[in-house]
């Protein structure tokens, strides 16, 4: 008997459909909402979608709603919109953190049908740091349905205040 074995049952580490395309529904939002950023960034410099997505390609997360932000407080001289604008990168970010917890862990089948422990160590400024969490398939699908909510409340924000910047073809 190997370590690993007496602290993890076969069992619990054999494959989960519905737990992989669960998480592949997070990267997915994740991944839609980075192309949303980068399409507005390149309507935002006025160069439209494909220079866009060049000049962002590679990217993290933080740097391109930085960018975006920093283009659109250039365009909008409005405190209401751009405090709007805010608030949604806020709510993409929590978004962007909660899918590298998901993403970036450990996880493995609970005793009770569709119950999944997500386990993260990471060492902090106090040593090891372990994050863990029980997590049914049903709270994951609300989460990535609020997920889906984010995604499309920042692209009708940015479709309604970006898209006069547009170039048009």
């Amino acid at each position: 008997m190997n370590a690993m074995s007496s602290v993890v049952s076969k069992k619990q580490l054999l494959p989960h459909p519905e737990l992989s395309t669960a998480v592949g529904h997070v990267v997915r939002q994740c991944s839609n909402l980075e192309g949303l950023l980068s399409i507005f960034i390149g309507d935002l410099i006025g160069a439209g979608k494909e220079i866009g997505q060049i000049i962002t390609a590679g990217l993290s997360f933080k740097a391109l709603s930085s960018l975006l932000s920093l283009l659109f407080r250039h365009r909008v001289n409005n405190n209401t919109t751009i405090d709007k604008l805010d608030k949604l990168l806020q709510r993409a970010q929590a978004m962007q953190d909660r899918r590298n917890q998901i993403v970036h862990a450990t996880w493995t089948a609970h005793d009770q049908p569709n119950v999944f422990s997500r386990m993260k160590m990471a060492r902090g400024a106090k040593g090891l740091r372990r994050d863990h969490e029980m997590l049914d398939l049903d709270k994951l699908e609300t989460e990535i349905e609020k997920m889906q909510t984010i995604v499309n409340d920042l692209a009708l924000f940015l479709f309604e205040h970006v898209g006069q910047y547009s170039k048009k073809k």
